[in-house]
């Protein structure tokens, strides 16, 4: 292999602006759902409660505060995750916040009073607010969690993270609380948890102290308190805590992939629902290219409306969690490379088309390799998630996984099903539909009301944290023992109409990102915040392609660029024409090898910088082979958000 040479261009530059908020700890800005957090219930529970957060100095000094700042509002987050109606009622609020040199290198006192002034001489309560009664709003199970806690503070005198006492000290404690106790018969009668923190002592620098009652004495000490947000006027801080992200938009081409694929992450809004941002459509529509026997499928946006009055009559097939079962068709059904006169469909929202499926056990582990290689044959997937069919049926009788039959075509519906993560029912509900037509071997996803899919903190937790948050597409799984090759995730709101191919050797080019020096899970790959360094690896390079450009941009087109001249049939480019920032080159004299991996990082700026945050980044690989068009081969695009980590 020859040596490639990789040029950057790029870089980012900010200045200090001042803002008015913080997080506490400092690098808990995205979510605690990447390490499958419990949250807790020890802070904000469901009785009365006293409770002591400690947080150091340097969480303000490396936000930007260079000086004495006046706090004006403390806020909680719930669980990453966590979809609840709120209306939970906290009464007899009392705030009091002190500076102090107490600081995280040893445990809080258990005692109260003894992390307090007069017995700690060198702390000084900075002032008290009371709040009658907080009722919570609702949390929508996203991902950071919905801040539930909102307490705002009145004459509260300057604390100084520079000054002598540098250390923030909060004792909070409330006297009642009430549950919302919802709709019969379906009571909501949880507290949300608050979500906690992960990481090292020197990464949370925090104490805390919890207990019941509140006028409780002694508690016990905690080294991991929960997230805290400070709002404040003063130097520093942020607008805005904007997380950094990454995603994958646009689309791939290169290789003869039969299936396609989105891949939704943690962060993402699941847009499939509603109409697509170019052609206003609602849901997607498989039509085969002949029938019976079609060897691919024209995937174009739209398509009919759920069908309840067919789809959901009698009992439901299945109410129950990670459930299959077997159906016969009304007729024999061909699919590219199959045909079938039975399907398995599965509460986790796909549908295998096998007569020969031994899936039992529906899978709820949503993952590209299982995607690509799965044992029991082809899937449509509407929206594989770890759904739980019953979730909702207490107050919703319908509620549940439905197959039938109407003239020629199956009805699978999925009927006000919720997540298995959201354990009470109401708080998320999804409905939608996969139409098979045996008679002419169309294949329509149709999307009712569903409430969005933003996070899904379990199933994140479970080997090694690689679960994708819903893929939605058709898959062929194993073809002769072997994984299908990858299409690549692909916007399908935007990045349509497209065309399947007949099963090829390999898959389109991939890009994938990775970060140093805090490497993130597989399935979220490289994310933009201070300090962290970026590169770029491309997989699944046709042979005889002699020039290898990795663009990044400020702006992308959405859809893709496809012209004459321009991006060889099948291909699209979705960077800007005009506003490149940078580019990497990698050049080869023979040609270029099948995968690259990237050499030259790009830097994102350490420190204070908030005016970057925001700022959007694209990244797409490109190949030239010296024929009639510019761009032979072009990979996905990723879409990076700089922000807070």
């Amino acid at each position: 292999m020859k040596p490639h040479l990789f040029v950057c261009l790029a870089a980012l530059t900010a200045s200090a602006v001042a803002q008015s908020q913080l997080l506490l700890p400092d690098h808990h800005h995205l979510s605690e759902g990447l390490a499958a957090a419990a949250g807790s219930t020890a802070y904000w529970g469901t009785a009365a409660r006293r409770f002591q957060i400690l947080y150091d100095a340097s969480h303000f000094t490396n936000s930007g505060v260079i000086g004495a700042i006046t706090i004006n509002e403390l806020a909680f987050r719930g669980e990453d995750g966590e979809a609840n109606k709120g209306g939970q009622t906290y009464y007899g609020i009392t705030i009091n916040v002190y500076s102090t040199t107490l600081n995280s290198t040893a445990a809080l006192s258990t005692t109260f009073a003894n992390n307090l002034p007069p017995t700690v001489a060198t702390s000084t309560l900075l002032g008290s607010t009371a709040i009658a009664s907080l009722v919570l709003p609702p949390s929508l199970a996203t991902c950071p969690g919905t801040y539930m806690w909102t307490l705002p503070l009145t004459g509260i005198a300057a604390f100084d993270p520079t000054s002598g006492q540098p250390n923030l000290l909060v004792d909070i404690n409330y006297t009642s609380y009430t549950a919302n106790i919802g709709t019969a018969p379906v009571p909501n009668t949880n507290a949300p948890a608050v979500q906690d923190t992960t990481g090292t002592s020197a990464q949370i620098r925090g104490r805390a102290l919890t207990a019941l009652g509140a006028a409780a004495v002694t508690g016990a000490v905690s080294a991991t308190p929960v997230i805290m947000r400070v709002g404040f006027s003063g130097s520093g801080g942020y607008s805005a805590l904007t997380p950094a992200q990454m995603e994958s938009i646009g689309s791939a081409c290169g290789g003869a992939p039969s299936g396609f694929y989105q891949v939704h992450r943690h962060t993402e809004i699941y847009d499939l629902s509603g109409p697509g941002q170019v052609d206003g459509l609602t849901g997607l529509t498989l039509t085969p290219d002949v029938y019976p026997s079609p060897n691919f499928y024209v995937v174009t946006g739209g398509a009919a409306a759920v069908d309840l009055v067919n789809g959901v009559t009698g009992v439901a097939n299945s109410t129950g969690d990670d459930a299959t079962y077997a159906h016969a068709l009304p007729g024999t059904f061909d699919y590219p490379g199959g045909s079938t006169a039975a399907i398995r469909p599965s509460t986790n929202g796909y549908v295998i088309v096998s007569a020969a499926s031994v899936e039992t056990a529906a899978d709820f582990s949503c993952t590209i390799p299982e995607w690509l290689n799965n044992v029991n044959s082809a899937r449509f997937a509407p929206c594989w998630h770890d759904f739980h069919a019953g979730r909702n049926a207490v107050s919703n009788p319908g509620a549940g996984l439905y197959s039938r039959n109407v003239g020629s075509v199956c009805l699978v519906t999925w009927n006000v099903v919720g997540s298995f993560d959201v354990t009470t029912g109401d708080n998320e509900k999804h409905t939608f539909q996969c139409a098979i037509d045996t008679a002419t071997g169309v294949v329509e996803f149709r999307y009712g009301t569903m409430t969005t899919i933003t996070c899904d903190t379990l199933d994140d937790g479970v080997a090694g944290g690689d679960f994708i948050n819903c893929i939605s597409g058709f898959s062929r799984g194993q073809i002769s023992g072997i994984a299908s090759v990858d299409a690549q995730s692909r916007d399908l709101s935007i990045e349509r109409p497209f065309s399947t191919q007949v099963e090829g050797s390999f898959g389109n080019m991939g890009l994938s990102a990775v970060s140093a020096p805090a490497p993130a899970p597989n399935h979220y790959q490289g994310r933009m915040y201070r300090g962290q360094s970026i590169l770029w690896n491309v997989s699944n390079i046709p042979a005889l392609q002699y020039v290898g450009i990795l663009v990044l941009d400020a702006t992308a087109a959405r859809p893709g660029l496809q012209a004459l001249a321009l991006t060889a049939p099948g291909c699209s480019h979705s960077f800007g024409l005009l506003s490149g920032i940078g580019h990497e080159v990698a050049l080869s004299v023979v040609g270029l090898p099948t995968s690259l991996v990237g050499a030259v990082p790009f830097l994102v700026p350490g420190g204070y910088n908030p005016t970057i945050l925001g700022a959007e980044i694209y990244a797409q690989y490109v190949c030239l082979d010296g024929g009639p068009n510019l761009f032979s081969v072009t990979s996905n695009t990723l879409k990076h958000t700089v922000g807070l980590q």
